[in-house]
């Protein structure tokens, strides 16, 4: 794909709020031709291993219609606080539980806890988003931390203002849900999985979010999870390969 071609593709940062909202574009195409050309993959269980460790800090993240990026860089050192790490350590539960409610439960903490706790972990990560819409690829790397699901993303290097970028990508998971989900359920899905919130998608196709909630409870039907981040957690945890090229 030609430079200027990439000018064309659509990216979305889908609210996750990272530095990716001061991002110049350049960088986003250079990811995206870099992409293009991986050859190498990296492990997502150790990508959140160095993540929680905080010896790697998040860059940018966001989306095109075909993959999920996450853009990280070594950060200089710095002592870690530990409710920091306490609250990777309670995100990190949140996200291979699939929600707050059932982390909570296998905690032996309040639900109110383990929200708070869990925001600030996100937080500590580099994300202003809520923890519900954790970007897909963050919720996949805390799974493969314990186990739960063997993925590598692809992976190649950029540089951003004379430091090295890493570019890490994997699929976005709708091509596994499909062939289970059509019409307005596979769209407002697919809306959801991008991080947008149900008002959003409702503004956006012109219809109630009675209506969208409606659509989504079918599709959480469909896939036997509880919400978004259940969503999440089951394609990660059920539809990969080790390689995703």
């Amino acid at each position: 794909m030609h430079h200027r071609d990439f000018e064309k593709v659509k990216v979305t940062d889908a609210g996750f709020g990272t530095h990716g909202a001061q991002v110049d574009r350049t960088v986003r195409l250079a990811a995206l031709a870099a992409d293009e050309q991986a050859q190498d993959h990296r492990s997502l269980a150790k990508l959140w291993e160095q993540l929680a460790a905080r010896t790697l800090e998040i860059f940018d993240a966001f989306l095109t219609p075909q993959r999920c990026f996450l853009l990280v860089r070594h950060g200089p050192p710095r002592t870690v606080r530990p409710a920091e790490l306490r609250g990777i350590a309670i995100l990190q539960r949140v996200l291979v539980e699939g929600s707050q409610q059932a982390a909570a439960t296998e905690l032996g903490i309040s639900p109110s806890t383990t929200a708070a706790r869990g925001q600030a972990g996100l937080t500590a990560l580099g994300f202003s988003c809520r923890v519900p819409r954790t970007p897909y690829i963050i919720v996949a790397a805390a799974n493969a931390s314990q186990g739960h699901a063997a993925i590598e993303a692809r992976s190649s290097t950029i540089e951003a203002a004379h430091r090295p970028l890493q570019v890490l990508t994997i699929p976005r998971p709708e091509g596994h849900i499909s062939s289970r989900l059509t019409g307005a359920v596979l769209q407002v899905t697919t809306s959801l999985l991008e991080g947008m919130t149900r008002s959003h998608i409702a503004r956006v196709r012109n219809t109630s979010e009675r209506t969208v909630s409606n659509q989504l409870s079918v599709a959480f039907k469909q896939l036997r999870a509880a919400g978004r981040l259940d969503m999440l957690r089951v394609l990660a945890c059920a539809q990969y390969p080790h390689h995703n090229g």
